[in-house]
């Protein structure tokens, strides 16, 4: 008795689901736009009686979407920060590679693509136009017109653009005192 009273019939899932697309497959312009999307998911059910007022926050669907629109925000956030770790002076200073590559250009410019390679960034997202969109909010990196080169907006410090030529130790084992000699240099035997 109670339960007849609190609670509405239901409609089949076959007759909801011929009315309502799937979500996966509208493109985020076509959600809002869509008058499925205004038909069926404006409707609420309150004790059986369905109301057309609602709020963003009674539709499933958009509430969805907005986490994924917040899910992917915070992406493009940890991909900012990844990039400007990899492009500060504690980063140079652990990737020669990258380093070298800044050097080799006097603009300080490195490709897109060798950014997005970096194991950081790589295990954040594998998609490049995801890359460059993040990293056109970044406030420590620039991107160029065309969106295929970055490089940090502070200058980059002369330590690190001088090529140190470290003098090398070679050990030798079994030559002789008239072998071992060195041009501009000492031998110890």
């Amino acid at each position: 008795h109670i339960l007849s009273q609190d609670f509405a019939p239901l409609q089949s899932r076959n007759s909801l689901s011929s009315v309502t697309p799937n979500p996966s497959s509208l493109s985020s312009s076509s959600r809002s736009s869509s008058p499925f999307l205004l038909s069926h998911s404006d409707c609420t059910r309150d004790s059986g009686v369905i109301s057309t007022e609602s709020t963003d926050e009674d539709i499933p669907f958009l509430r969805v979407e907005r986490r994924r629109e917040i899910a992917y925000e915070k992406l493009l956030q940890k991909i900012v920060v990844a990039a400007e770790e990899t492009f500060s002076d504690e980063g140079l200073s652990k990737d020669a590679y990258l380093l070298r590559q800044i050097r080799r250009y006097s603009q300080g410019f490195v490709s897109m693509k060798l950014v997005a390679s970096v194991k950081a960034i790589k295990k954040l997202t594998r998609d490049y136009n995801t890359v460059v969109l993040a990293l056109r909010k970044s406030c420590k990196l620039e991107i160029n017109e065309a969106g295929t080169k970055v490089r940090r907006k502070e200058q980059i410090p002369e330590k690190f653009l001088r090529i140190i030529k470290d003098p090398t130790s070679l050990v030798v084992i079994g030559l002789s005192e008239s072998d071992a000699k060195l041009e501009g240099g000492s031998a110890q035997v």
